[in-house]
């Protein structure tokens, strides 16, 4: 996982954001706060990975980004109280395009 997820962060550099680009960062940034425990370094990671979704056009990745994102990484440095009304979103969004299973975690 670890490789792959690197991949998707230097392929988005290199060649641009695509549909599953916000993933990547998100992942990246839980991998980041996890492993080395730096939780400022995964929040701008995840940050980005946000940022992102909102200049990609297709929601077939907005349910898992926001899941990663707001529940494993940004849950340690903001309250959870704003994370709700975002993870509800991505729940509607997730199940809406058909992504059941980021949906549902």
């Amino acid at each position: 996982m670890i490789l792959s997820t690197s991949r998707m962060v230097q392929w988005t550099l290199r060649y641009g954001v695509n549909d599953y680009s916000p993933v990547g960062f998100a992942a990246f940034g839980l991998m980041v706060s996890g492993i080395n425990g730096d939780l400022k370094a995964g929040a701008v990671y995840a940050n980005t990975a946000l940022t992102m979704l909102n200049t990609i056009k297709t929601k077939i990745t907005f349910c898992r980004t926001t899941y990663i994102s707001r529940n494993g990484i940004l849950n340690w440095s903001t309250p959870m109280q704003s994370s709700l009304k975002p993870l509800s979103e991505g729940y509607n969004i997730g199940m809406h395009a058909g992504d059941t299973e980021s949906a549902m975690w």
